[in-house]
């Protein structure tokens, strides 16, 4: 089950948005070194982290760990740095070993199945009732977390895709937030005859960006009870309302809407997608919650231009998809170790983490995108100090995943060998050389063997939530 290419990789995103994307990494750093053993110390906790951002370690170090010691006397934290790429290969062979730490990071929930049934992580299901974690984190979730019914992993992200725009473009144009296929394509229509970029757009140093657009277009073309049918496998993935949206994918990248051009939207980098936006070259951005951490770099005195951004949902695209619509994602998971001899102490820090909404929230606030637990946030959980777009924005998705308006993203809820032959497979369809209709059929295909690999889809259902 497992997917050829990491979730690390995945959700790092590219360039200076990686860190704030890893919530993981922004959660498991505080002291300790490469390569150091992790032999258990009575009430020391060992974590590991592939965190390499100064400001984050001691932004975590002081606002999260030395609290958390504070608060429960006689345990401590200990972090081992690990490189990214390594990680999830070191806790496999940590694991067999004995010797992993007591809390165990994944790179996403596809990777939780695996070391649930060698019996490597512990059931967090008695803590989770008698800390009540249910009462704070999203239904969906925790969901996402059980393995044959038992809780084993704690997801420690919230994010969604939405559209980014260049405010004080739009402002200057009299546009307005496109919330429709119709205003969409008519607003893409002005900004070409005006001599710039609908999307700022570009996938040359991360490619599995592409799957940013088959969840948008999924999402918001099929909607979310034919997104929820297919992937819990009651329906195919040759669906009709399936093929519409990737045919629309497939003639908007035709038409240059992102990046001007399929040739470019490969070989555009992200420093220059960013740049496009905040200078005022392209008047939207595809993305994700986790550019909130350095959207700022773009705009304003800090790029030397006049302009400012703003965050909205992405346009409803077919009348079988509500607006505002909303795609959960989520890209990894904290688990504790069944061989922990302090599995009570790491219960208690996982508690730490995400028991407090409103200490959660300030993390958050203070920290754009990097600690977006996916709590049951209100807005008066954050600080009146939070960016008010940021805050608009966790709390418009917490209410459209209690509402059912939401879609689904690619790496948090397809199957392992579905997600990879959709990101890797999809480029054929957007430089022609494939057809939908072909490329639904083999996602349907690898979908099916997923299932016969034993996959169990966690999907949370639109009409259950609503």
């Amino acid at each position: 089950m497992n997917a050829s290419q990491t979730r690390r990789e995945l959700v790092q995103r590219a360039g200076a948005s990686a860190v704030a994307v890893s919530s993981l990494g922004a959660l498991l750093s505080a002291c300790g070194g490469d390569d150091e053993p992790d032999q258990q110390v009575e009430g020391m906790i060992a974590l590991w982290s592939d965190l390499s951002d100064a400001s984050t370690k001691t932004f975590f170090q002081k606002e999260i760990i030395a609290p958390f010691q504070r608060e429960n006397s006689g345990l401590q934290v200990k972090v081992s740095f690990r490189r990214a790429e390594d990680m999830q290969r070191q806790i496999r062979l940590a694991l067999q070993a004995r010797n992993a730490p007591d809390v165990i990071p994944t790179n996403g929930p596809a990777f939780v199945p695996d070391l649930a049934e060698a019996d490597f992580l512990a059931d967090l299901g008695p803590y989770a009732d008698n800390r009540k974690w249910e009462a704070v984190m999203l239904p969906w979730a925790l969901d996402l977390g059980r393995v044959n019914d038992t809780l084993v992993a704690l997801p420690t992200q919230l994010e969604t895709l939405g559209i980014y725009i260049n405010r004080t473009l739009f402002d200057k144009q009299g546009w307005k937030v496109p919330t429709n296929r119709a205003e969409l394509e008519q607003i893409a229509k002005e900004v070409v005859d005006a001599g710039m970029l609908p999307f700022a757009a570009g996938s040359a140093n991360f490619r599995q960006q592409i799957e940013w657009y088959t969840s948008i277009f999924f999402s918001s073309t099929a909607g979310p009870t034919l997104m929820y049918d297919v992937l819990t496998g009651e329906q195919p993935w040759t669906s009709p309302g399936m093929v519409e949206a990737i045919s629309l994918m497939q003639e908007y990248f035709r038409r240059g809407y992102f990046g001007g051009s399929v040739e470019k939207f490969f070989a555009t980098g992200e420093d220059a997608v960013n740049a496009q936006l905040g200078n005022g070259e392209a008047a939207m951005q595809l993305s994700g919650t986790w550019h909130f951490e350095n959207i700022d770099q773009f705009f304003g005195q800090a790029a030397n231009n006049d302009n400012d951004w703003d965050f909205a949902a992405f346009p409803s695209l077919s009348s079988d998809a509500p607006y505002p619509i909303f795609p959960l994602g989520t890209g990894a998971t904290l688990s504790i170790n069944e061989g922990s001899k302090l599995k009570d102490g790491a219960a208690a820090f996982l508690g730490h983490l995400i028991e407090d909404k409103a200490r959660t929230a300030r993390w958050l606030a203070a920290r754009g995108g990097a600690f977006s637990f996916p709590l049951r946030f209100t807005a008066d959980d954050f600080p009146e100090s939070m960016d008010p777009r940021q805050r608009t924005a966790y709390v418009s998705l917490v209410e459209a995943s209690e509402q059912g308006n939401f879609g689904y993203t690619n790496w948090s809820f397809s199957p392992p060998k579905t997600a990879v032959y959709i990101y890797e497979k999809v480029e054929q369809v957007v430089t022609g050389d494939s057809s939908p209709e072909d490329f639904l059929e083999g996602v349907e295909q690898t979908f099916q063997e997923d299932l016969d690999d034993g996959f169990t889809p966690r999907v949370p259902n639109p009409a259950a939530s609503a």
